[in-house]
């Protein structure tokens, strides 16, 4: 059985990294401002959405002539990008692991405590006819790798990570590593 969390930006903003859009439209627009990219995005975007629309837009109206140059400014989007987000993750540290691994664990694992009575009980029920070990796991749209550290820490300080009993017989359950959709 596996149960599965999506994760998006607002886990690392509530972490206090600065992960908008328009954090990093501020920070690559003073390291490459002559970027031919640099001049067609707007700093009116709001969202990463904008700006992978606005690069579309772009995109249809350069000419052969242009190709190589934005190829580079592409380059150097990406190379900025990767250079944000390694500043943002070092902002944090986890300096108490065994601390952090069981207030995770018990989110996780708790998820349903706030659903309403009914529904916490659907869940229960649910539980309760599961005859194999649950697999926690994540799907994260972050680039960061702040989830995986604290899953980490997880893994190795909570063991068994939950357990539940069905049928009069215990199981142990997991937390997998999570999935990068966009990557790292």
């Amino acid at each position: 059985m596996n149960i599965t969390f999506l994760i998006g930006n607002g886990f690392d903003l509530n972490l206090g990294l600065k992960t908008r859009y328009t954090d990093f439209y501020k920070y690559y627009m003073e390291n490459k401002p002559n970027d031919l990219i640099s001049k067609s995005i707007s700093k009116d975007y709001e969202l990463w959405a904008d700006l992978e629309i606005g690069l579309g837009a772009f995109l249809e109206k350069i000419d052969e002539t242009q190709i190589e140059e934005f190829l580079d400014s592409k380059r150097n989007l990406e190379k900025m990008l990767s250079e944000y987000l390694t500043l943002q993750n070092q902002r944090v540290s986890i300096p108490n692991e065994s601390a952090i691994a069981e207030e995770f664990k018990k989110k996780t694992t708790g998820f349903f405590d706030d659903f309403n009575a009914s529904d916490k009980d659907d869940y229960k029920k649910a539980v309760a006819n599961i005859r194999e070990t649950i697999n926690y796991s994540f799907i994260t749209f972050n680039y960061t790798d702040v989830l995986d550290k604290i899953i980490l820490a997880a893994q190795q300080k909570c063991k068994p990570f939950g357990n539940h009993s069905s049928g009069g017989t215990g199981h142990n359950d997991t937390v997998k590593s999570a999935h990068h959709i966009h990557g790292k």
